[in-house]
């Protein structure tokens, strides 16, 4: 037993180890650890490797990075993580100087490091990292199954742990595993336990458990208290933006705003805020009315002003009565007035890297230039637009599709033919041409270079195959490795159906539901995508349908033959696949490997020729492996 403790004391394990990459933190002296990676393959022999570590700190809400060389040879790694005090959570990937990055399958590298007088809160947290409660960069695939074990964890050492107790009730009646009688019931007896209101996490805890059970006056009251005692609280915060919400005029609206930003002039929420107003006062022409208000407001972003003035350039209606030279010396005249402070305000969090840091403020020059330059495009000045487009301009990036549109247009306007087709080549080999692209490079690549259509086609499909090869070289960045129960899901016709049948082909699976909006507008994409695989050994798409509303009778037959639907569709009437997968939102895509682990996710739908290609490059990078 001895034995066993001093291995839990000196070296520091991750909670789970999967394919792909093994990292441990070692513990050096009180705050120091030594870690040891083993790419197990994952990287090529000789890749220069950083170790990105997010480091939480006791009464720290994020993470603060620290980067780590990892020095080695063959496939074994190390380096040193040298901190000024004892963490309480280190969580790790591995990323290569080209970018790769072994994320252990979006599970990332978990480290507990305390281990002696564990804190309140301390698993509870855990728990919630599980359930999405990360940053982004370091954001752990949602596990129901780890959040459930974590807060019992945390009951087992705080048995009176409120926020823990309804956390868990609620995560086990989110997933099914209790029934409304027994979850209100439950609820109701942690309800009559004594708690510390001045304590927010709590507070917000017990308020959404009176809501759950139609309690609302009872969550009303306790929150009012709480934020009466504390008005910079995050619950405050939380308060006004609803009231600004439901704000019954835009006076109403601008008046609440006011009262937010005296008293939050430093949230994150800001830009929200300002968008809202931006979008309140030039949606109806009313530019002046903005620019009274925010000439009496401190500490208008720069990243707000650009917003401003680069919707007087494309929008004729932001500006009511001015013509296009009005609207355009005015956009100038802002964008000049924060030209000064483009560096000055970016204000980045402790967890992103020096690179992200650099990509921010690469981003926010090149908004600024793009904006000068879609002025000037606007009056038809392309010489100038030039000047500006350039400021920014590198081959080997990545833009968005206006900006390749605009910057060749001003070439071949001013008959800079050969330039023009660059960057339109340029863009084939980054992004996803829009048709309206595709068809002005294919217009002009044939009459400056006396080609055919057919000529264009083939030169256009050399282009696209750079173009996918570097996506899939980003694929094992976003690629999962869960086992997923997906329990008996049923044909509509009443026959079941087990996704664990299906091992040995790739799964392609649509989360729907008919009161989905944007998973109506997919039906037509999902049916062609449908077509390219029905009469393949290798590929199974199929659709499940989830979180039908029981308060209306839907026919589902019906209602996929009048959205004229040729792809198979299962129903999973118990929601065994999102409780399972950590599915909180709607159209979601799944793509299961041939072995059937969870491969792939991809939330929402970004556009037709996006999600054809986002589905086709994942399938055939899990045909590859």
């Amino acid at each position: 037993m001895r034995y066993l403790m001093f291995v839990i004391m000196t070296i520091v394990l991750p909670m789970a180890v999967f394919a792909g990459g093994d990292m441990k933190l070692v513990p050096q002296g009180d705050s120091g650890f030594k870690i040891e990676y083993d790419s197990k393959g994952f990287f090529d022999s000789g890749s220069n490797l950083s170790a990105y570590n997010y480091v939480f700190f006791d009464g720290e809400d994020n993470p603060e990075l620290f980067m780590s060389t990892l020095s080695g040879n063959a496939d074994k790694y190390s380096a040193d993580l040298l901190l000024s005090q004892k963490p309480y959570y280190v969580i790790s990937k591995v990323v290569a100087e080209d970018g790769k990055t072994d994320n252990n399958f979006r599970k990332f590298f978990l480290f507990l490091t305390q281990n002696q007088q564990i804190p309140q809160n301390y698993y509870l947290r855990v728990a919630l990292f599980y359930m999405g409660s990360l940053p982004e960069q370091c954001r752990l695939d949602i596990d129901y199954a780890a959040a459930e074990s974590y807060f019992r964890e945390e009951l087992k050492k705080y048995p009176n742990n409120l926020q823990a107790e309804i956390g868990l009730l609620s995560l086990l009646f989110d997933i099914k595993k209790i029934g409304q009688k027994e979850f209100a019931s439950k609820l109701e007896a942690i309800l009559k336990k004594d708690f510390d209101k001045d304590d927010e996490a709590t507070v917000k805890s017990v308020s959404r458990a009176f809501k759950m059970i139609n309690q609302s006056d009872a969550a009303d009251k306790l929150e009012q208290i709480f934020v009466t005692k504390h008005p910079k609280s995050k619950l405050a915060e939380e308060k006004m933006l609803i009231k600004l919400a439901n704000a019954p005029s835009r006076d109403e609206f601008v008046n609440i705003a006011k009262s937010y930003f005296q008293q939050f002039p430093k949230s994150d929420g800001r830009l929200k805020i300002f968008n809202a107003l931006i979008s309140a006062y030039l949606q109806n022409g009313k530019y002046q009315d903005l620019k009274t208000l925010f000439s009496g407001l401190e500490g208008v972003p720069a990243l707000v002003k650009l917003a401003i003035a680069g919707r007087l350039i494309e929008d004729p209606n932001s500006y009511k009565e001015a013509d296009l030279a009005v609207r355009v010396s005015e956009a100038r005249s802002i964008l000049a007035s924060i030209e000064s402070d483009l560096l000055s305000d970016q204000v980045m969090p402790k967890y992103c890297s020096p690179q992200e840091k650099d990509k921010a403020i690469k981003n926010l020059s090149l908004s600024y230039n793009f904006t000068l330059a879609k002025s000037y495009v606007a009056e038809q000045n392309y010489t100038k637009a030039i000047e500006f487009f350039d400021r920014v301009w590198d081959s080997n990036q990545q833009y968005d599709a206006q900006f390749y549109e605009l910057y060749a247009l001003s070439l071949f306007e001013l008959n800079k033919m050969n330039e023009g087709l660059l960057v339109l080549e340029s863009a084939a080999t980054h992004i996803i041409l829009t048709d309206k692209l595709e068809e002005k490079f294919k217009e002009k690549y044939t009459t400056i270079n006396s080609k055919s259509d057919a000529e264009f086609a083939t030169y256009l499909d050399n282009l696209l195959l750079k173009n996918k090869d570097t996506r899939m070289k980003t694929l094992s960045s976003y690629e999962l490795d869960n086992t997923i129960n997906a329990g008996s899901l049923k044909t509509l016709d009443g026959k079941f159906v087990d996704l664990s049948d299906m091992k040995g082909s790739v799964v392609v699976a649509l989360l729907w539901s008919s009161w989905c909006g944007p998973c109506q507008t997919m039906f037509p994409i999902y049916n062609d995508l449908y077509d390219v695989y029905k009469e393949s050994d290798d590929i199974i798409i199929l659709s499940v349908n989830i979180w039908e509303r029981t308060d209306q009778e839907t026919d589902l037959n019906n209602f996929l033959n009048e959205a004229e639907v040729d792809f198979p569709v299962l129903t999973d009437e118990a929601a065994f696949i999102p409780k399972n997968a950590g599915i909180s939102g709607l159209p979601m895509t799944l793509i299961f490997g041939k072995e059937g682990n969870l491969k792939f996710k991809i939330q929402g739908f970004s556009g037709d020729k996006q999600f054809m290609a986002d589905v086709l490059d994942r399938v055939e990078y899990l045909l590859k492996k």
